[in-house]
């Protein structure tokens, strides 16, 4: 692998390194200011971070790859 390959994947990690500190705010914002009804806005919130960090640090579809598509 290339430095720009390596510089774009750092760019995406740091990106969604970011989006998740931003929901999480936006969740503990929620979870503070909403008394009543949040429990779904909260669980919305959770399932998008779990899928995140699944996919991009557990790196979980490429598992179902098949060699020669991982180029």
């Amino acid at each position: 692998m290339n430095d720009s390959g390596k510089s774009g994947k750092t760019r995406l990690g740091l990106r969604v390194i970011a989006l998740l500190a931003v929901l999480t705010a936006m969740e503990f914002a929620v979870a503070i200011y909403m008394n009543t009804g949040a429990n779904l806005l909260l669980v919305i919130f959770a399932l998008v971070k779990a899928w995140l960090i699944v996919e991009y640090f557990m790196h979980f579809t490429r598992a179902f790859r098949s060699s020669h598509e991982e180029k």
